[in-house]
Protein backbone atom coordinates (compact mmCIF):
# COMPACT_ATOMS: atom_id res chain seq x y z
CA UNK A 1 0.00 0.00 0.00
CA UNK A 2 1.11 3.24 -0.58
CA UNK A 3 0.77 4.23 3.22
CA UNK A 4 4.07 2.10 3.60
CA UNK A 5 6.22 4.03 0.99
CA UNK A 6 9.05 6.59 1.36
CA UNK A 7 7.78 10.10 0.22
CA UNK A 8 10.28 9.87 -2.58
CA UNK A 9 8.35 6.49 -3.40
CA UNK A 10 5.00 8.56 -3.20
CA UNK A 11 5.78 11.60 -5.33
CA UNK A 12 7.34 9.80 -8.46
CA UNK A 13 4.02 7.92 -8.10
CA UNK A 14 1.86 10.75 -8.05
CA UNK A 15 3.55 12.27 -10.91
CA UNK A 16 3.03 9.21 -13.16
CA UNK A 17 -0.62 9.30 -11.83
CA UNK A 18 -0.57 12.88 -13.18
CA UNK A 19 0.89 12.34 -16.43
CA UNK A 20 -1.11 9.08 -17.61
CA UNK A 21 -3.85 11.62 -16.59
CA UNK A 22 -5.85 8.66 -14.92
CA UNK A 23 -8.91 9.76 -13.54
CA UNK A 24 -9.73 7.26 -11.38
CA UNK A 25 -6.39 7.54 -9.42
CA UNK A 26 -7.87 11.30 -8.41
CA UNK A 27 -9.29 9.54 -5.03
CA UNK A 28 -5.78 8.11 -3.82
CA UNK A 29 -4.37 11.22 -5.22
CA UNK A 30 -7.02 13.39 -2.88
CA UNK A 31 -5.94 11.42 -0.12
CA UNK A 32 -2.54 11.98 -0.17
CA UNK A 33 -3.22 15.34 -0.97
CA UNK A 34 -4.47 15.61 2.64
CA UNK A 35 -1.94 13.56 5.08
CA UNK A 36 1.36 13.28 5.58
CA UNK A 37 4.79 15.14 4.10
CA UNK A 38 3.97 18.41 2.59
CA UNK A 39 6.17 17.28 -0.32
CA UNK A 40 3.94 14.79 -0.86
CA UNK A 41 1.11 16.39 -0.32
CA UNK A 42 2.12 19.22 -2.92
CA UNK A 43 3.34 16.35 -5.67
CA UNK A 44 -0.24 15.09 -5.03
CA UNK A 45 -2.32 18.55 -5.70
CA UNK A 46 -0.38 18.88 -8.77
CA UNK A 47 -1.10 15.59 -9.98
CA UNK A 48 -4.71 16.23 -9.14
CA UNK A 49 -4.70 19.65 -11.47
CA UNK A 50 -2.68 18.37 -14.29
CA UNK A 51 -5.13 15.22 -14.14
CA UNK A 52 -8.02 17.95 -14.12
CA UNK A 53 -6.71 19.90 -16.63
CA UNK A 54 -7.01 17.13 -18.94
CA UNK A 55 -10.78 16.52 -18.94
CA UNK A 56 -12.94 17.84 -21.26
CA UNK A 57 -15.96 20.25 -20.15
CA UNK A 58 -16.30 22.49 -17.29
CA UNK A 59 -18.71 19.60 -15.57
CA UNK A 60 -16.55 16.78 -15.79
CA UNK A 61 -13.43 18.79 -14.40
CA UNK A 62 -16.02 19.47 -11.59
CA UNK A 63 -16.63 15.96 -10.96
CA UNK A 64 -12.97 14.63 -11.24
CA UNK A 65 -12.72 12.70 -7.98
CA UNK A 66 -15.96 12.43 -6.95
CA UNK A 67 -17.52 8.92 -6.61
CA UNK A 68 -20.42 8.20 -8.17
CA UNK A 69 -22.78 8.87 -5.52
CA UNK A 70 -20.80 12.07 -4.73
CA UNK A 71 -21.96 13.11 -7.63
CA UNK A 72 -25.78 12.02 -7.19
CA UNK A 73 -25.48 13.68 -4.25
CA UNK A 74 -24.36 16.75 -6.03
CA UNK A 75 -27.00 16.65 -8.78
CA UNK A 76 -30.08 16.54 -6.33
CA UNK A 77 -27.69 18.89 -3.71
CA UNK A 78 -27.78 21.90 -7.08
CA UNK A 79 -31.66 21.32 -7.55
CA UNK A 80 -32.20 22.73 -4.14
CA UNK A 81 -33.28 19.34 -2.34
CA UNK A 82 -32.52 19.19 1.37
CA UNK A 83 -30.51 16.34 2.75
CA UNK A 84 -33.93 14.58 3.60
CA UNK A 85 -35.08 14.51 0.27
CA UNK A 86 -31.76 13.37 -1.13
CA UNK A 87 -32.23 10.54 1.63
CA UNK A 88 -35.25 9.13 0.18
CA UNK A 89 -34.40 10.16 -3.39
CA UNK A 90 -31.02 7.92 -2.95
CA UNK A 91 -32.62 5.11 -0.68
CA UNK A 92 -29.49 6.59 2.12
CA UNK A 93 -29.98 7.79 5.83
CA UNK A 94 -29.61 11.29 6.69
CA UNK A 95 -26.40 10.62 8.26
CA UNK A 96 -25.17 8.91 5.15
CA UNK A 97 -26.60 12.43 3.26
CA UNK A 98 -24.70 14.67 5.44
CA UNK A 99 -21.26 12.32 4.83
CA UNK A 100 -21.88 13.08 1.58
CA UNK A 101 -22.25 16.53 1.52
CA UNK A 102 -19.38 17.68 4.25
CA UNK A 103 -17.20 15.20 1.75
CA UNK A 104 -18.19 17.27 -1.09
CA UNK A 105 -17.27 20.59 0.70
CA UNK A 106 -14.35 19.46 1.06
CA UNK A 107 -13.41 18.62 -2.21
CA UNK A 108 -15.04 21.56 -4.47
CA UNK A 109 -13.51 24.19 -1.57
CA UNK A 110 -16.39 25.26 -0.37
CA UNK A 111 -18.43 25.63 2.76
CA UNK A 112 -21.92 25.50 2.05
CA UNK A 113 -24.63 24.34 0.20
CA UNK A 114 -25.24 27.27 -1.93
CA UNK A 115 -21.32 27.47 -3.22
CA UNK A 116 -21.58 23.87 -3.81
CA UNK A 117 -24.61 24.20 -5.81
CA UNK A 118 -23.68 27.56 -7.44
CA UNK A 119 -20.23 25.87 -8.68
CA UNK A 120 -22.45 22.72 -10.33
CA UNK A 121 -24.74 25.30 -12.19
CA UNK A 122 -21.73 27.30 -13.42
CA UNK A 123 -20.46 24.23 -14.67
CA UNK A 124 -23.65 23.16 -16.46
CA UNK A 125 -23.82 26.82 -18.11
CA UNK A 126 -20.37 26.80 -19.12
CA UNK A 127 -21.14 23.62 -21.39
CA UNK A 128 -23.78 24.81 -22.39
CA UNK A 129 -22.08 28.01 -24.09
Amino acid sequence: AMADWKPKEKIRALQVMGDIGDRKSVAALRREALGGDESVRQAARDAINKVSLEVDGALEQLKVGLTAREDDVLALLADGQSNGEIANSLFLSGGTVKTYVNRLFHKLGVTTRMQAAKRYNDAIARDAD
